[in-house]
């Protein structure tokens, strides 16, 4: 008879991203898994405080996961900016907490590309695109002068 794998097979809703929060009325209530928009990991899969828990801030990378606006004066005009984060993931060491950026960790790693990529030539990882794509956003060309 398929009385056990029907049981079985309905115990786990497929194709939802819920999590049950306790009953009500006898029904398990759902709610939506929260995804982090950077990374695409769910945020809290463990109870609260647990280690699996994504940080508020900040990826697993150290980058932090969201837009920050900041204000600049240019041209004289103080102007509304917004820096977006670097695209997922990012090396090692390079972000820290979502707040801090480290110049030399950064250098080791344009150097370490470089390397692998120009003069071994291999195969690009996902973080070695992810990478080379924040030094071709933030790189800026200027004209050469006389």
């Amino acid at each position: 008879s398929t009385t056990f794998w029907t049981h079985h097979c309905h115990a786990v809703p497929l194709g939802e991203k819920a999590q049950s929060r306790g009953e009500q009325n006898g029904k398990a209530k759902m709610r939506k898994n929260h995804i982090c928009s950077r990374c695409n990991k769910i945020m809290y899969p463990g109870k609260e405080g647990a280690d699996v828990n994504h940080k508020r801030i900040h990826c697993s990378d150290g980058a932090r996961q969201t837009p920050q606006e900041f204000l600049q004066v240019v041209n004289g005009l103080q102007v509304k900016l917004v820096d977006q984060p670097p695209p997922y993931p990012q090396p090692n060491g390079v972000f820290t907490s979502g707040t801090h950026f480290h110049p030399l960790r950064f250098l080791q790693e344009v150097s370490s590309l470089y390397d692998r990529a120009i003069v071994r030539k291999d195969i690009p990882q996902m973080q070695d695109l992810a990478f080379a794509e924040l030094l071709e956003k933030r790189t800026l060309q200027l004209p050469i002068s006389d």
